[in-house]
């Protein structure tokens, strides 16, 4: 690096000005991962819809884990379980195409599948008004003899069976919208395939946890745990019995303006926002679409996940089947993971979690597309014993090459690590200021500088823009004591950033 007035302008490096770019560009989606068929239907309802395929891959995604739901669980090897359930968020501005893109699955073929599912649930359910109509006539009969044997002294007769109502039916579900952590447990208890959660605003759904839990954050800390779909108990004050559901968990789908995910990124990682697959590609340029979808011909391919049973346990309870690896599956898991645990100690910020996460989002993954491959393209194979190659390769790729990478994209700043966003800071001010000279001793006492005011952050931030050479360090005569801690400008930043150099020149 060059030393600032000893070394002649020409032959200082230009600075970069990477740290304040706000958003990566976004990586393009391997549609062929997908397999041959849904990438081609994917992209025909893209172009239908008019938005990215992204969108339409966010929503095939989410409605595929929750079609699946728990007939099966991924199981890379003994001791290691996931559930198919995945969280995917779509991202953009207002008129990006992302409600559209969704609904390609979600609104034109699910509620046709769970129509198809509730069957007879309306004969039923007058069925059961009637049962109920009788059993209310039956026990005001039984009553009033109870009374009258109360009053003559004899014993009661013993209440008949026909006077206790049944059980009502059960509407079998496969989406919910807007239902608290208590309405999800009592769903999850009817239905114990699985639930998809579809919420068209993610940040309404995230900013009303504490609007039922009195700001004590019950409702995010129980949809974290919901995540891993194990069992949960919930107790209701106003009823004896608690709900208690084997596994507790649905996948989630929904949308969400870039700002508004910055508000909900902002503040202490609890892991949240590094749970979600997140889809946030550039909009598409309006254009009158020349294909159109089939959503009959996806309705068929997908009723096939949804026919795939759940199976006893020991006690006769319907469980999970959990699909192995094959052997050469397993190899890409284990390869995957050891890098994604190398990359841990360079990440910061959210994206740590993210490849925190990495792991067990590519074995869901993996088990969703193995899946998703089979009821399209092998409609006369039964279905799949286990998750082989082919589809393990797709999900690292698609973790790799877009799901990390546009992890980075959508949290913008929060990606950062703690050095490069006090830089960030640092350098905006140095641009807007148009300093020539840094002090670390001034910065900490500049007002207005979020994180600054103590030594080490300031040290971070001065480090951060040493790499970048937007800093360079001015050489002092030898002295006793501690170093001033003084820094020039590059003044080829005056070349890069034209906001600052007419800051200067101005009168």
């Amino acid at each position: 690096m060059a030393d600032g007035y000893s070394t002649r302008e020409a032959e200082l490096p230009l600075p970069s000005l990477a740290l304040l770019r706000d958003r990566q560009p976004p990586p393009a989606l391997p549609l062929a991962l997908f397999g041959s068929v849904w990438a081609s239907r994917i992209a025909a309802a893209a172009e239908a819809k008019n938005c990215p395929p992204d969108y339409v891959a966010a929503g095939l995604l989410a409605a595929s884990c929750a079609l699946i739901g728990n007939s099966r669980w991924a199981s890379p090897w003994e001791g290691w379980a996931e559930p198919p359930f995945l969280w995917c968020g779509a991202v953009g501005n207002p008129s990006s195409g992302k409600s559209p893109g969704l609904d390609a699955v979600l609104g034109d073929v699910l509620p046709d599948l769970e129509t198809e599912l509730a069957g007879d649930y309306p004969d039923k359910l007058r069925e059961w008004e009637m049962l109920c109509a009788e059993a209310e006539v039956a026990r005001g009969n039984w009553e009033g003899e109870v009374r009258k044997a109360v009053k003559d002294n004899t014993p009661p007769p013993a209440r008949p069976d026909r006077a206790a109502a049944p059980p009502r039916p059960i509407r079998p579900r496969i989406v919910t919208s807007e239902p608290t952590v208590q309405k999800v447990a009592e769903l999850l208890r009817d239905n114990p395939r699985g639930l998809l959660l579809h919420r068209d605003e993610l940040a309404a759904f995230i900013g009303n946890f504490d609007a039922y839990s009195g700001g004590k954050g019950g409702e995010r800390a129980a949809w974290l745990e919901s995540y891993g779909a194990r069992p949960k108990t919930i107790d209701r004050v106003k009823h004896p019995e608690p709900i208690f559901v084997r596994r507790f968990g649905a996948g989630i789908v929904g949308t969400i303006q870039p700002d508004r995910l910055e508000e909900i990124t902002t503040g202490a990682d609890d892991g949240f926002p590094s749970r979600f697959l997140w889809f946030f590609p550039e909009p598409r340029p309006f254009a009158r679409p020349t294909r159109r979808t089939d959503p009959a011909a996806w309705a068929a391919d997908l009723r096939r996940l949804l026919a795939l049973p759940m199976v006893p346990d020991e006690d006769g309870e319907a469980r999970p089947w959990f699909l192995p690896f094959t052997e050469p599956a397993q190899a890409i898991v284990e390869e995957a993971a050891r890098d994604w645990a190398g990359r841990e100690a360079s990440a910061g910020g959210l994206v740590l979690g993210v490849l925190g996460k990495a792991r067990g989002q590519m074995v869901r993954l993996a088990l969703v597309l193995e899946l998703v491959r089979w009821c399209a393209e092998r409609p006369t194979e039964p279905a799949p014993e286990a998750v082989g190659e082919a589809a393990a390769e797709a999900a690292a790729g698609l973790l790799d090459g877009y799901f990390l990478p546009m992890a980075e994209r959508a949290f913008g700043a929060g990606a950062l690590r703690e050095g490069d966003r006090h830089g960030r800071t640092l350098l905006r001010h140095i641009i807007a200021a148009g300093l020539e000279v840094v002090n670390e001793r001034a910065i900490r006492e500049t007002p207005g500088l979020p994180g600054l005011s103590c030594a080490d952050a300031v040290k971070m931030a001065v480090a951060a823009l040493r790499r970048d050479d937007v800093l360079l360090p001015v050489s002092h005569e030898a002295k006793p004591g501690r170093p001033r801690g003084d820094y020039r400008v590059n003044p080829k930043l005056a070349e890069v950033a034209p906001a600052w150099r007419s800051r200067r020149e101005a009168p």
